[in-house]
């Protein structure tokens, strides 16, 4: 694709959002047969709060969270101008969570949360203007939307179990 720079971040806001509702729908429907098939529920929530739109040299960053018997992980994207999207997992290594407490000792806990990233997968344009998934550091290995929730049901079921 030769274009533009604002030409290839507005490619970017636009794919951005695509992938994540197509993932979205991916996941709901994933969370449909997990339930059928163990009884248990998996919540997924999107958006799981407003874009995050940092100063126009930053980030815009979205968030889809994934729940199941009091874990929950998210999936989100973060696309820098001039840069392609990227997909990552973020979960709290010891599952802490907030509380609607004001006690000082909560908050003390949730600053000492441990926080794990892993990314996913970035998303690069094709020359018909759409995209294709590559694997974190490649641009030969090619990954698709269902692996991606996959990996997010495969951590999110890890994370549940004691």
């Amino acid at each position: 694709m030769n274009e533009s720079p604002e030409q290839f971040d507005r490619w970017c806001a636009r794919v951005n959002l695509g992938v994540m509702e197509t993932l979205y729908v991916a996941a709901a429907q994933r969370a449909r047969l997990f339930q059928m098939k163990t009884g248990s529920a998996v919540e997924v929530v999107y958006p799981a709060q407003a874009p995050i739109g940092m100063m126009e040299a930053s980030r815009e960053l979205l968030y889809m969270k994934l729940t199941l018997e009091g874990s929950e992980i998210y999936l989100y994207s973060a696309r820098s101008p001039g840069k392609p999207p990227t997909l990552n997992l973020v979960s709290h290594s010891g599952q802490l969570l907030p509380t609607e407490s004001k006690r000082p000792s909560d908050f003390r806990a949730l600053a000492k949360q441990r926080v794990s990233s892993m990314r996913l997968c970035r998303v690069l344009p094709t020359r018909d203007g759409g995209y294709v998934l590559y694997e974190p550091g490649t641009s030969e290995q090619r990954t698709r939307l269902d692996d991606v929730v996959h990996r997010l049901f495969d951590e999110l079921v890890r994370r549940s179990r004691p």
